[in-house]
């Protein structure tokens, strides 16, 4: 029996002559060399095994394959399940016919299904994107064949295929080395946002650049719908960590604890969307240097600010304005008993939300959630803390679906969802409890409502805000 162990032969690699090189062409040379010391270890001569036919039930675990007589004679192998085995594969991959090397992806034992989407190209012990992460090994035709042809115990893959004759075979490492049938390709761009095919256009949406300030309750939130609509570019603004009294009201779980929000943010949407570009500034807005906005012009995106001010907002507009891209901002009243969407077009002649919100805007409201009709006192009548996440969400999503007319303005392919039927300042109300969210609540006649322009509530002059009268049937 030959033991093959992945950890063993990276930590050899990793202490060679080629370790220290990081080029590209270096990358390739390690990769070859993992497989030449595979080849290395197994027996110049094989006799190829021949195998006799079988039930139907068996036949898929052992064509083009080899047996170890029982599972536990492979200690470090899989067990493997009475199921054919099926791999969908990065269309990259499938294409690249002379890689070897690792491959990075998933694998459901029970079902048999098998993920290639990866290539792991620096020899990395695992994916970060992935979590769980499944190894395989693409080898060269010859490599491939005797390993077909000896008794080969693995350990740290999960299966091993090669270029074959004009077709791609792969291989399961388990007790029993079943073949596994290439049954799709699959892209992270065409594959993984097929399903928004005909509501959005995905080669326009991977251009896009999303600027979002706040990567708290509405803009993880956001942000991870922004991914999954398709945008391609992302930069994030965010200086805080995420805590434990975050959980219940944000995107990012457990595992993300005591990380910078941006930086997790990063993380999840590359979960999303693999090939996603993204920039994290550890900072307040308002210290965001002017490169990190480069190459980014009019037409090109969008600036989305959800902070916990309305400083920070304002400070987000005008990064909008100096870039000529539309602003959307998004955020909560206190316990979310109401949220506000407020919107800017360059060009449109309305005002900023700095302009809009003047006389609301202070240094001394830097802890400001935006409950400007509400007061101190009224936070002793008020039953619950800041509102729960279906709340946050449902002004999140209001903002999200502006957020995507805007960023398609240029598209004459593109319907329109809500733009033509708001204002430049639009309220979400969960609840007209006063219980649940005090005085202000009492401005909404029925719970679950949208403002739109039947209501007529716009913020056309400098100020407006600060003298807005709101009464809401």
């Amino acid at each position: 029996m030959i033991y093959i162990k992945r950890e063993k032969l990276i930590n050899e690699l990793s202490s060679s002559h080629i370790s220290c090189v990081t080029t590209e062409h270096a990358e390739k040379i390690k990769r070859e060399e993992l497989v030449r010391m595979i080849d290395r270890m197994l027996p110049e001569a094989v006799e190829e095994t021949v195998y006799e036919d079988l039930d139907d039930e068996v036949d898929f675990a052992m064509k083009s394959g080899f047996v170890i007589e029982t599972a536990a004679e492979c200690s470090f192998g899989h067990t493997i399940s009475d199921k054919a085995c099926s791999m969908e594969i990065n269309e990259e991959i499938f294409a690249d016919t002379d890689y070897v090397g690792e491959v990075f992806g998933k694998r459901n034992s029970e079902s048999g299904e098998y993920y290639a989407l990866f290539k792991n190209e620096k020899l990395e012990y695992k994916s970060d994107i992935l979590g769980d992460t499944s190894v395989g090994i693409i080898l060269s035709a010859d490599v491939d064949k005797k390993v077909k042809n000896a008794e080969v115990c693995f350990e740290g893959y999960d299966w091993f295929g090669a270029y074959v004759d004009g077709e791609w075979m792969f291989n399961t490492t388990c007790g029993k080395c079943a073949k596994i049938t290439v049954t799709g390709k699959v892209s992270f761009v065409s594959t993984a946002f097929s399903r928004n095919l005909g509501l959005l256009e995905t080669d326009i949406m991977k251009e896009k650049t999303a600027i979002v300030v706040g990567c708290g309750s509405v803009g993880s939130y956001i942000i991870m719908q922004l991914a999954m609509a398709g945008v391609g570019n992302f930069i994030f603004i965010e200086f805080d960590r995420l805590k434990i009294h975050n959980l219940s009201r944000h995107w990012l779980g457990l595992s993300h604890i005591g990380e910078y929000k941006g930086d997790a943010m990063a993380m999840e949407v590359r979960r999303k969307n693999p090939n996603a570009n993204i920039k994290v500034f550890r900072g307040k807005v308002q210290d965001a240097p002017e490169e990190l906005f480069e190459g980014i012009g009019k037409g090109r995106g969008i600036v989305i600010a959800t902070g916990d001010n309305r400083g920070c907002d304002a400070a987000a507009n005008r990064i909008a304005e100096k870039l000529s891209l539309p602003f959307v901002s998004a955020g909560c009243w206190t316990r979310a008993i109401c949220g506000e969407v407020f919107r800017w077009m360059p060009g449109e002649g309305l005002p900023t939300y700095g302009e809009a919100f003047d006389g609301l805007i202070t240094d001394e409201t830097n802890d400001g959630h935006r409950a400007y009709f509400g007061n101190a006192d009224e936070a002793d009548t008020v039953r619950f803390e800041p509102g729960i996440y279906s709340d946050i969400t449902f002004t999140s999503d209001v903002a999200v679906k502006l957020a995507l007319d805007m960023m398609n303005f240029d598209n004459p392919n593109y319907t329109t969802r809500v733009y033509d039927h708001l204002t430049n300042y639009t309220l979400v109300c969960n609840s007209n409890n006063e219980k649940l969210g005090g005085r202000q609540a009492a401005l909404f006649g029925t719970p679950l409502r949208i403002t739109d322009k039947r209501d007529g509530i716009w913020l056309k002059e400098k100020g407006d805000a600060a003298c807005l009268t709101i009464s809401i049937e």
